[in-house]
């Protein structure tokens, strides 16, 4: 748009004072404004040059990870094996699939290096990044599943715990009803409600349980 200006400046005849004035105002303007943006992401640009600088090794280190994270999935399915075992599949079926989801996360990822080292020899070391940013979130959701997995018999052992201190307290409850308010009418459904949760709560400590769906 500047330089569009500064041409119509150039056809404006000099003794014709306040347009040039005016056009010439409106490029300085111009310039100012975008010279405020440019400083404004200089940090940005810095940064983004110095990624394309550490292209390289930023790509060989995805590569290991790459490597890190395969090296978990067989791992992550034995434990799922040892954990259907001790607890039925509804139990587990929030993370059953997550060492097959991983592991296309993770293959995703490494044909991403792949495309990105190709990128850096040819020199296009802005495709390479961006290959490189798409590779480490990848990678990034590949070990959060992965952990979950890791996880899962911490998650169900606490949650074991939680549901005794919670059968404690509707056990209270309950017997705080049968103290106070025999025969209440208006507390029926929920009393019922409630001795369903705790017979729930029972059947899920026998082998096979469901401590997690008894809890929710």
């Amino acid at each position: 748009q500047a330089f569009a200006l500064r041409k119509q400046l150039e056809e404006i005849p000099e003794q014709q004072d306040p347009p040039r004035r005016a056009a010439a105002t409106q490029i300085l303007a111009l310039c100012h404004n975008v010279s405020q943006t440019l400083h404004q992401q200089a940090e940005s640009f810095n940064a983004l040059r110095q990624e394309q600088r550490d292209i390289p090794s930023t790509l060989e280190g995805l590569a290991q990870r790459v490597e890190e994270l395969r090296a978990r999935i067989e791992p992550a399915r034995a434990t799922l094996g040892n954990l259907a075992v001790q607890y039925p599949a509804t139990t587990l079926a929030a993370i059953s699939s997550n060492p097959d989801h991983a592991s296309q996360l993770i293959e995703g990822a490494y044909g991403s290096v792949v495309t990105g080292q190709q990128q850096v020899a040819a020199g296009d070391l802005g495709s390479a990044v961006a290959q490189a940013r798409v590779a480490q979130n990848a990678l990034g959701q590949a070990a959060t599943l992965l952990d979950g997995v890791d996880r899962a018999q911490q998650d169900l052992a606490e949650a074991a715990s939680r549901l005794a201190t919670a059968s404690a307290s509707i056990t209270s409850d309950i017997a705080d009803v049968d103290r106070l308010a025999p025969g209440d009418a208006t507390l029926a459904g929920l009393t019922t409600a409630a001795h369903a949760a705790l017979s729930r709560a029972s059947a899920a400590s026998e082998p096979g349980g469901d401590p997690l769906g008894a809890l929710a």
